[in-house]
């Protein structure tokens, strides 16, 4: 109503009306699915415990077995949040170790934070994230270990996830910064950190893995579409304009008439 008002007042004054802008709209983005899981697994020999946690803002998943002297523990975390669908933010830990007497000894540790999501119109996006990993292997160094993070945002198209905006995997520290733009579609985003690893031997094998990123998204601003009626408004107070001034100039040539004749 004092949009309405604010029309209708500037109309009376000048005339001329230009197109009120629109009312902000609802986020253009909105949350699909929420791919947030974390998932460990711990054995020793064929003694095995798993724990998986899924779509919540703190996940926190452990897995212990001991066995004989001989023991695996793996345990993830993730805190974040997309309860604003347009600004996101998410920590994750994924650690492991495994000690054995001469036994298997195996691990596997996920943290991931996900998200599939439709946007109606484009908007940017800014990705900020840090990432790490390590492991050690205490003698002997047989069998095998990883701990690893990876990174990617693809567009969903005909059911997988293609053309990718960015796609990294690394070890070690890191800092990675994306930008763009992103079209009216649905998309893919997952941040994942990773630790996996086995012994065959008497020894010790751990890894650890965990990131910590933003990512931010910006409706793009548009030119107001002018309404049907505003711009009969605008039309109508144009017409005013051109015909006051048309009367103004038939006057001013009058009056000129009027003075040369008595010049004369």
């Amino acid at each position: 109503m004092k949009q309405m008002n604010r029309v209708v007042r500037a109309v009376i004054g000048t005339g001329v009306v230009l197109a009120a802008t629109a009312t902000a709209s609802a986020d253009p983005v909105k949350i699909v699915q929420d791919n947030r899981i974390t998932s460990v697994s711990a054995r020793v020999n064929d003694a095995v415990q798993t724990d998986v946690d899924r779509a919540r803002d703190a996940l926190t998943s452990t897995a212990t077995v001991n066995n004989n002297g001989s023991s695996a523990v793996a345990s993830a975390s993730v805190t974040g949040s997309f309860g604003d669908p347009m600004h996101w933010f998410g920590i994750g830990t994924a650690d492991a170790l495994t000690t054995t007497q001469g036994s298997l000894g195996a691990y596997v540790s996920d943290a991931l934070f996900g998200a599939t999501f439709d946007v109606a119109e484009p908007v940017a996006f800014a990705f900020n994230g840090r990432f790490n990993t390590s492991s050690f292997i205490s003698q002997p160094p047989s069998g095998e270990g990883n701990s690893d993070w990876s990174v990617f945002l693809a567009q969903r198209t005909g059911g997988g996830p293609l053309p990718t905006f960015f796609s990294e995997q690394g070890r070690g520290a890191a800092t990675r910064s994306f930008v763009g733009t992103l079209a009216p579609d649905q998309y893919l985003m997952v941040v994942m950190a990773r630790s996996e690893g086995s012994i065959t031997a008497a020894g010790t094998r751990s890894g650890d893995a965990g990131f910590n990123f933003t990512f931010d998204l910006t409706a793009l601003d548009h030119e107001p579409v002018p309404e049907p009626a505003s711009m009969l408004l605008v039309g109508s107070g144009l017409a005013g304009l051109v015909g006051c001034r048309s009367r103004v100039g038939k006057r001013r040539r009058t009056a000129s008439g009027r003075k040369d004749k008595n010049e004369a």
